[in-house]
């Protein structure tokens, strides 16, 4: 059933439930070997992130966090960004510039 005059309630509820069109926002992640990630971005790109010079670097600080490779296996594509179970996220329009310009994303 239409209705004849929306509210505002109905015009919020609309827009939460329509897809932005972010271009970087990520649509699918598969954990690869060697803490690799496979990602395909709403645009169609899809790449690689290289995560393991950063997870086992003493720098690594909450990437720490997904060390243990069943952490870094519980991956998982929410609101249009990579995380993990503990919180642990990365950036959707950093991995779509570098995966555009170089095809992978090499954290460190």
């Amino acid at each position: 059933m239409l209705k004849t005059n929306p509210t505002i309630e109905d015009s919020t509820v609309a827009l939460a439930s329509a897809p932005p069109s972010i271009p970087w926002r990520v649509v699918e992640v598969h954990p690869l070997p060697e803490y690799r990630l496979a990602l395909r971005f709403q645009d169609g790109l899809r790449g690689e992130v290289h995560m393991r010079e950063l997870v086992f670097s003493e720098h690594a600080g909450v990437f720490a966090w997904v060390r243990d490779l069943k952490d870094f296996e519980n991956v998982s594509c929410e609101d249009g960004h990579v995380q993990w179970a503990c919180g642990l996220d990365i950036a959707p329009d950093a991995s779509h510039d570098d995966i555009q310009k170089y095809g992978v994303q090499i954290l460190r």
